[in-house]
């Protein structure tokens, strides 16, 4: 739960905290909490699995991409946790937590289903609140835009336009977060029937909307129609649509978001356009470069190196291929591929299953945003809870 908080908060913490040895304090809250837990999973358990096998690789393949190639320590420390730490909060989640007593892993799981909830609908009506006062709210919350130095900045705005965010990351990671809250709702609604369900789907919806992340409300299309197909859920989508529809056509939110789709607005047009010229410059480096860059050369880190190796891929595979290379990056997807079977052979809901799928596909190749942890860490402890779930409610 401390590393959940430390994941959201992160952005605020920096805020309110100061620098500490040149860096914000969030994130370097969060990598002791991840390393304490990588400890007592790593070296204080007798867990025994193939997938744990696995990650024993993946932990040894970025060690040693650290020695062939050109990552400072600190910027591969800032980007190690990519590939270490977010992704493998699923399994960290199933060695800690669960076990063979339902009904104390029962306990846990309806903890950490409150939460959830909570967090979701907060993170959305903060996110669509700051909308309408234009940026200050979460600037009230104590946000400071600058938190990681001048040289960092987040997407927060289009064309002028505050995109939402909630403060806790860009726009284009809490967009595909609020999609990852619809399903959750849509999947809560299998097992309770409740208004904050309803209220849930509602406002995320909106939020993921006014962020105006393409690639998330894309996914959150395929996730409606994979979940209206009865009547009771049609109803409350019949509900829920007029009212997104309605705050949104009247709002600064319409031209654009009819331009973001269109591709009739310049900046849509030269950002689709652009898409295809990184992939096409991440192949042609990959061919000459066959081992990457080096981990954190991507992402944040790449702001504690000297020189500029980020290509810019907006493509979660660009971007492991591109740090891990054509023989780590390999490992790691595949590491990937092996807990989305591992938690799918317990979970026998395919709009779930479908929809989280589609979500993941979506937002790799059409950003990096899973790579950070606001997304990747709430993404895979999403998947266990429902993993958790089936196993508690459904399992003969």
């Amino acid at each position: 739960m401390v590393l959940l908080y430390a994941v959201v908060l992160s952005p605020y913490i920096s805020s309110w905290l100061p620098f500490v040895g040149g860096m914000p304090a969030g994130p370097l809250i969060r990598q002791i909490i991840f390393g304490i837990i990588f400890i007592s999973c790593f070296f204080c358990t007798s867990y025994s699995n193939n997938i744990f096998r696995l990650y024993f690789v993946v932990c040894i393949s970025t060690v040693v991409s650290f020695f062939y190639n050109s990552s400072s320590f600190v910027q591969y420390a800032a980007g190690v946790g990519s590939f270490i730490f977010y992704p493998a909060v699923f399994l960290f989640a199933v060695i800690i937590i669960d076990g063979d007593n339902l009904k104390k892993i029962k306990n846990i799981f309806l903890i950490y289903d409150k939460f959830f909830i909570i967090l979701f609908i907060i993170l959305a009506f903060v996110g669509a609140m700051d909308v309408a006062m234009q940026g200050e709210l979460v600037k009230i919350l104590g946000y400071n835009p600058n938190y990681g130095g001048g040289d960092f900045s987040l997407i927060t705005t289009y064309n002028g336009v505050v995109r939402a965010n909630a403060g806790i990351s860009d726009a284009l990671a809490f967009g595909y977060l609020m999609a990852v809250a619809v399903i959750y709702f849509f999947n809560r609604l299998s097992r309770v029937s409740s208004w904050v369900n309803v209220l849930g789907i509602g406002v995320c919806t909106l939020a993921c909307v006014l962020s105006l992340t393409r690639g998330a409300i894309i996914s959150l299309f395929f996730t409606y129609i994979f979940y209206i197909f009865t009547m009771r859920r049609f109803i409350i989508v019949l509900t829920i649509i007029p009212f997104v529809g309605y705050v949104v056509y009247f709002s600064p939110y319409a031209d654009l978001f009819f331009g973001r789709f269109t591709d009739s607005d310049q900046a849509s047009e030269h950002s689709s356009l652009l898409r295809l010229v990184m992939a096409l410059n991440s192949i042609e480096f990959l061919s000459q470069n066959p081992m990457g860059v080096g981990i954190g050369s991507q992402g944040a880190g790449n702001i504690f190196s000297d020189n500029d190796n980020r290509l810019n891929t907006d493509n979660y595979f660009f971007h492991i291929l591109l740090e891990l290379g054509l023989f780590g990056g390999p490992i790691f997807v595949y590491y990937l591929y092996r807990q989305f079977i591992f938690a799918f052979e317990k979970i026998k809901k395919y709009k779930f299953i479908a929809s989280y799928i589609i979500l993941f596909f979506i937002s790799s190749t059409l950003s990096s945003s899973i790579a950070f942890a606001t997304l990747g860490v709430i993404y895979w402890f999403v998947l266990f809870l429902v993993h958790l779930e089936s196993k508690i409610f459904y399992e003969n």
